[in-house]
């Protein structure tokens, strides 16, 4: 059977943010793109226009209309008036869309009247439930999925999705162990750095607090967020170009015209695609476990972090440790098993905020007994490495010494093998300053570029070779023979896993009408962007009137 990729969003348009490039890498290493949506994204359009806006643009994506899932619940934005379903475990509300249960729209069936001829009430307990439901009917072999936005109805998806994943890996014999990958819907594309225009297309960039918008409170390098840590993914060909008007992202995102998405394709194209990848293979889901004090469950539940509030502009992490009672003397946690098991790697994710674990000692059955220490703070990962790995029938975590108050683990992770388990097919990519490297453009002046490569799924040594031109390798150094005006150059390892790039060297006269086509790509943008501008402010005066738009330009003005 062919592998199935899933792409979790919470709206119509997230799907592009979140994996659009991801679609035809997908197709390209043999997998069926599914994607789901949870919400209807009715709150200012109707579900019907949004989804047949989506379907548009997954088709040109290569999505097959079939394969496009709704669970059908509202798009609930916290207003004055309206209250989201992530405060309401049992009890039923209404979004401003005015429903109470979950519902289809045409060519598109919620997913509980699907499988059950019956709509879901608005509750967080039923919200989980077709989450949970809809993953063990789908079995991808692996997700991508929406993180810890500001946005509350993203980060309700990724805050269900961790909890029914932690879920379905403690069942008794469960037999379902997707790869999982999440990514920041906003910092990283809706509202990153505006920087398509360039000779050579950017990589993801860190955001930074104060240069992106919406991106006030820092989440990357607290927890699963470590931006070393990141998976970096390349771009298909067909979503890597100079100009707006020949991107296949930005024609998908042309579709969702009620959004005005496409104003957002000069954020959303990079040169690769950045998510964290959370395995779930540990052993500690089939352990028993035993705890000197404090509460086992959080050690197993596959969330890293949890909140009480999703409308909170800060990041306020609780209910997530493992925390033993300050009486405790032993503070220690017990793994232990039916039948001995090999392990290389115990992985221990920390208190996000909080004092700090100085050192914490491993015992196990093998007699190994090693300390360990400090352990990172900002709730980051903690990859232990045992020495004896066979064998192994029970593991013993002790707390030792501490500083401060709010010491705990959020996860503990236990692995047979220190690589994860992947359905994608290992990859390498050139890279140039750090960005990955496609069809790269210089100036005629350059004589030498220095070349290096990222791995993913392999750690083998990298070769270099020109495959057209007269340019030569010294190491990893392009040597350029002043006469070629196109380089092919191929990187490849022993085992034949490679990469094919181009480097063009352009004239004066080329660049120039490079870049001329480039200003009139961005001067066609920025007027859509004026036009989009003048409707919004059109639109409000026609919802709060004449009068009191003058009203409150009287009151600026006075002010």
């Amino acid at each position: 059977m062919k592998k199935k990729g899933l792409i979790l969003a919470p709206h119509q348009d997230d799907e592009i943010s979140i994996g659009g490039a991801m679609i035809p890498f997908l197709q390209e290493q043999g997998f069926t793109p599914h994607v789901l949506f949870s919400t209807n994204g009715d709150y200012r359009t109707s579900g019907e226009i949004r989804m047949q806006e989506a379907s548009h643009a997954l088709a040109i994506l290569g999505v097959k209309k079939e394969n496009i899932h709704i669970l059908g619940y509202g798009d609930t934005l916290n207003t004055p008036d309206h209250h989201h379903i992530f405060y309401s475990k049992e009890n039923v509300v209404r979004s401003p869309a005015g429903h109470g249960e979950t519902y289809g729209v045409e060519g598109f069936i919620d997913y509980a009247y699907l499988r059950r001829n019956v709509h879901s009430p608005y509750t967080r307990e039923s919200y989980q439930k077709d989450l949970k439901e809809f993953l063990l009917d789908l079995r991808p072999d692996v997700i991508f999925c929406v993180d810890y936005d500001i946005h509350a109805d993203h980060r309700m998806l990724s805050l269900s999705f961790d909890h029914v994943m932690g879920e379905i890996l403690q069942r008794e014999k469960n037999d379902f162990f997707p790869q999982v990958f999440k990514s920041l819907s906003y910092a990283l594309s809706f509202y990153s750095y505006l920087d398509f225009w360039q000779d050579n297309i950017f990589s993801t960039r860190r955001p930074v607090p104060g240069k992106i918008e919406t991106y006030d409170e820092d989440l990357v390098d607290q927890s699963l967020y470590t931006w070393g840590n990141r998976i970096r993914i390349p771009v298909p060909r067909q979503c890597i170009s100079n100009t707006l008007s020949q991107n296949l992202i930005y024609c998908a995102l042309k579709e969702h015209r009620s959004q005005w998405a496409a104003l957002q394709a000069p954020r959303i194209i990079n040169g690769d695609c950045v998510y964290w990848e959370r395995r779930t293979d540990s052993l500690t889901y089939c352990a028993d476990i035993r705890v000197s004090s404090g509460e086992e469950k959080y050690l197993r539940d596959f969330k890293l972090f949890d909140v009480e509030n999703i409308d909170s502009a800060r990041f306020l992490p609780m209910c997530y440790l493992w925390q033993p009672d300050s009486a405790d003397s032993e503070r220690s946690v017990l793994f232990s098993w039916k039948s001995s098991q090999h392990i290389e790697l115990v992985r221990i994710w920390g208190n996000i905020n909080g004092g700090d674990i100085e050192e914490i000692s491993i015992h196990s059955s093998t007699g190994e007994n090693n300390s360990f220490g400090p352990l990172k703070n900002k709730g980051q990962k903690n990859d232990i490495f045992l020495e004896c790995t066979e064998g192994i029938d029970w593991l013993e975590i002790t707390i030792r010494r501490t500083v401060g108050e709010g010491i705990g683990f959020a996860e503990v992770e236990i692995f047979s093998s220190t690589q994860p388990p992947t359905s994608i097919k290992p990859f390498i990519k050139c890279m140039i300053d750090n960005h990955f490297v496609y069809d790269y453009c210089i100036k005629e002046c350059v004589r030498e570029l220095v070349l290096s490569t990222y791995q993913y799924g392999l750690d083998e040594e990298i070769f270099f070779s020109v495959t057209k031109g007269r340019s030569r390798f010294e190491g990893n150094i392009l040597r350029i023979n002043p006469l070629d005006r196109e380089i092919l150059i191929k990187a490849y390892t022993k085992s034949n896993v490679y990469d094919l790039i181009k480097i063009r060297r352009l004239s004066a006269v080329s660049l120039l009408v490079l870049r001329g086509y480039q200003f009139i790509d961005r001067l066609c943008w920025y007027l859509n962007c004026q036009q989009h501008y003048i409707i919004k402010k059109y639109n409000r005066i026609k919802h709060i009137g004449g009068k009191e738009t003058v009203k409150r330009i009287i009151q600026k003005l006075c002010c």
